[in-house]
């Protein structure tokens, strides 16, 4: 199995395609942390926990985190 990022796709890497067509993590959810399940607690539980996940890890685009309305 090979690297990657060494990977052709159309002549072109996988980092060259990043740089014309980034992609965009978006996370809406989060159901584990830390090998915790949180199926079970309540949506707004899960969605503080995905916020404090970003806040904790400064994560910034490519991430997204949506408005939550």
């Amino acid at each position: 199995m090979g690297d990657q990022g060494s990977t052709s796709i159309g002549g072109r890497t996988g980092g060259q395609h990043a740089g014309v067509l980034p992609a965009h993590i978006i996370a809406l959810d989060v159901l584990q942390i830390d090998g915790r399940e949180l199926l079970t607690e309540p949506y707004e539980r899960r969605r503080a926990a995905v916020e404090g996940l970003f806040r904790e890890r400064g994560l910034s685009p490519p991430w997204t985190l949506p408005d939550d309305d």
